[in-house]
């Protein structure tokens, strides 16, 4: 038996004694009469497919629909995805599944083209279902809705489509589906508890809760069993997890194998995770699984790495693909064949009529500012600061109306920055409240959830846009949000960044802009930190989020270019190699660049290493099952990124007598002596906000849970944060660091 066919069998055990240990269903048999081995084998065959069914694991095949009702309207298909469906569709028919790798700038229509090509991988091969993984919880969010869209519009019978991140219970439209009053479970019960449930946890006969046809049942919501719905959405971590040798990581791959898996923002990976990525690439590859990676900014060695580790895996070691081109067109797409590794690229004139269409001019300027962590001598001249050059760039949107965007390169800057905006300038219209938002991580879920889908609605391309908004944000609102805003303003950042950003400005042509707005194209302002000597600075605080060569390379790349405006997308692909590509020659400019580019290196190579020190091996180099979990980690252990993993924080209240809310006016109780229900659990971590675990190390008994917590894995790693609801500014003292939770800013933190 091959090592990939056992991994798969040992998943389909674990799958069955999963379903088989469900009390309602071996319940009865136990109480049944006794019976010999072969009757009960005969009797488990029989009832095999109704359980399968039953707990939402049958096979779906959506029927074919015309392309516009599958794409929410659009009238025809752009010249990529034509292609696509016209050249892949051939090649897949006559070579089999394979990798995809598809380029485009932002708002080229990437996420249609991936649909199509899993249409096309699934329709010609054994595969039915689509997994889509992306970088961060908003992204998650928002490609929910489009495949939970997709699915719906097939009018299929019942295919439910899962979100699958360690924040999916903020999400309300995926919480809110169910129409009765029963809660969706988050815990492994196999229905939520009820005053109308049975013994076992099981609505009433004939009380189950209505649905809508893409809501998983309540089995598939619990673990890692939401990734077996065959319609996934899901975070890079909960796919990169089969890579690691984690408990039931067998289980983790048979939920990947079997359809297409849709490996969104690519270049968002960090080496580390790149690394895991390649491994669970060469997996994919063995087990047959097509695979479709897009990006708007990827370079072309990472591409070809990507893929000649998919083909390793399917049987096509390294040295016979080094000679390989597998570099994709910009824009367009690659396709390798795992059968025999050849190479399918998208016939040039569509990929010149589809640059064609979407190309479009852009500036951007480089500002140098002074940040407020930078204090000059005494004797230097007065420099432009951070915060004056964001006002005079805001200013006509407050003033005239508008929609504008402004990045912070930390959750502090943009605190700051909201904070000054709303008394710097003269809001009309009752002030900012509604005109001004702030969004970043660092807000309890059920808040951060609420704006992030109120600004993906006002800043759509359907819909009225509202008069005036600013919102100023971190890297929330970075990639594969499908929003438009007149006005952008960026702190410095790695250049793909900048250019994902510079992807949300005038993304839809049939907005009307603003009429004080001078030129006739779009213009990203990039805010420059500099010393007074007119270097390079970057603020301490910005030091530790990654390396600092790329911000810097980003700053000089920008200075030396001529002043003429980028045209799109022709020019992303030169932008994106000079920086994040072959960086060499823009090092060598500057001996303090070479030494952050050498720096960067070695940082790169270590990351690299201490990823590949946790993977499983290769599926030729596994000798025993044991190989693929020899460090019996919990999934909840492994470490998907590199550094310390991120601890949970829940503001509460504490009233005069010492009970604790979730409010200040005391009207929502913890339920400190009890356990809690399905409905309880799911808003405490709704009110939860990630923190780094540093701030919270010096935690003392006050921030410690109820003792009734504990036992519940989503409640037991959770750190209070108790204030006085009297003087809720009051800061919360752990060790030499102060959090309090603002009802506008989110969490504050400061440090002695």
């Amino acid at each position: 038996m091959s090592v990939p066919a056992a991994v798969l069998i040992t998943g389909i055990g674990i799958i069955a004694d999963r379903l088989a240990s469900q009390r309602h269903y071996w319940l009865p048999k136990a109480q049944a009469p006794a019976f010999g081995a072969g009757e009960h084998y005969a009797q488990a065959v029989r009832d095999a497919p109704a359980v399968v069914e039953e707990f939402g694991l049958t096979r779906i095949t959506l029927p074919q629909v015309p392309f516009t009702q599958a794409h929410d309207g659009l009238e025809k298909p752009n010249a990529l995805q034509a292609s696509v469906i016209e050249q892949l569709t051939a090649a897949v028919g006559e070579k089999g599944p394979g990798i995809l790798v598809v380029t485009d700038a932002t708002g080229g229509g990437k996420s249609v083209t991936a649909l199509e090509a899993a249409r096309i991988f699934n329709a010609c091969r054994d595969t039915a279902g689509i997994l889509w993984l992306l970088p961060t919880v908003a992204t998650t969010d928002a490609a929910y809705d489009l495949l939970e869209a997709y699915v719906a519009a097939h009018h299929p019978e019942h295919a439910p489509v899962s979100l699958v991140h360690s924040h999916s219970y903020d999400n309300t439209a995926y919480t809110d589906h169910r129409l009765a009053a029963h809660e969706p479970s988050t815990s492994d019960a196999y229905w939520p508890d009820s005053d109308d449930s049975d013994d076992e946890g099981r609505p009433a006969a004939g009380e189950r809760p209505e649905e809508r046809v893409t809501v998983p049942d309540g089995w598939l919501r619990g673990w890692d069993r939401a990734l077996l719905a065959q319609f996934t959405v899901a975070t890079h971590d909960q796919a990169l997890m089969a890579a690691l040798p984690v408990r039931f990581s067998a289980l983790r791959m048979l939920a990947l194998c079997g359809r297409t898996v849709i490996v969104d923002e690519v270049h968002a990976l960090p080496p580390y995770m790149r690394q895991t990525l390649s491994r669970l690439l060469h997996w994919l590859g063995a087990l047959g699984c097509p695979v479709v990676l897009l990006s708007a900014t990827l370079p072309g060695h990472i591409s070809s790495r990507l893929v000649r580790s998919y083909l390793d895996g399917a049987g096509h070691p390294h040295p016979e693909t080094a000679h390989l081109d597998c570099r994709p067109p910009y824009p367009g797409w690659l396709y390798a064949a795992a059968s025999d590794a050849s190479i399918t690229r998208i016939d040039p004139a569509a990929a010149e009529a589809h640059a064609d269409r979407h190309r479009r001019r852009a500036d951007i300027r480089l500002h140098p500012v002074r940040h407020s962590s930078c204090a000059d001598p005494e004797d230097t001249p007065a420099r432009e600061s951070r915060l004056e050059r964001i006002t005079q760039e805001i200013a006509p949107v407050a003033r005239s109306g508008g929609c504008a965007a402004v990045y912070c390169a930390t959750m502090a800057d943009a605190q700051t920055t909201y904070t000054h905006l709303r008394t710097a300038l003269d809001w009309p219209d009752g002030g900012p409240d509604g005109q001004l938002l702030l969004l970043h991580a660092r807000l309890p879920g059920h808040q951060r959830e609420a704006l992030t889908r109120r600004i993906r609605t006002a800043l759509a391309s359907a819909g009225e846009r509202p008069g005036r908004l600013v919102v100023v944000t971190t890297s929330l609102l970075d990639m594969s949000l499908d929003i438009d805003v007149d006005v952008m303003v960026s702190d410095l950042a790695p250049l793909h960044t900048l250019l994902q950003r510079l992807g949300r400005l005038w993304r839809f042509d049939h907005i009307k802009r603003p009429d004080w707005l001078c030129g006739g194209r779009p213009r990203l302002i990039v805010l420059e930190p500099t010393d007074h000597r007119g270097r390079t600075l970057l603020p301490p605080s910005c030091r530790p989020l990654d390396s600092p060569f790329l911000p810097l390379a980003t700053a000089a790349y920008l200075a030396r270019r001529p002043e003429q405006p980028l045209t799109l997308p022709d020019d992303v692909q030169q932008l994106v190699e000079a920086v994040h590509g072959d960086a060499d020659v823009l090092a060598h400019t500057d001996a303090a660049l070479r030494r952050s580019h050498t720096l960067h290196q070695a940082r790169t190579r270590t990351e690299e290493h201490h990823s590949a020190l946790h993977l499983v091996p290769a599926w030729h180099d596994t000798l025993s099952l044991s190989d693929l979990h020899r460090q019996n980690l919990h999934p909840r252990e492994a470490a998907t990124r590199l550094g310390a993993m991120p601890r949970r924080l829940l503001p509460v209240y504490r009233m005069s007598g010492g009970r604790l809310t979730l409010d200040a006016a005391g009207t929502r109780p913890l339920p400190e002596h009890r356990k809690p229900t399905t409905a309880q659990i799911r808003t405490i971590l709704q009110h939860t906000l990630p923190v780094p675990a540093a701030w919270v190390a010096g935690r003392a008994r006050d921030h410690h849970i109820p003792a009734s917590w504990r036992s519940h894995a989503l409640l037991a790693d959770l750190v209070l944060l108790p204030q006085d609801a009297g003087d809720p500014s009051r800061p919360v003292r752990f060790g030499r660091h102060r959090l309090h939770l603002h009802g506008a800013l989110g969490l504050v933190h400061t440090e002695d």
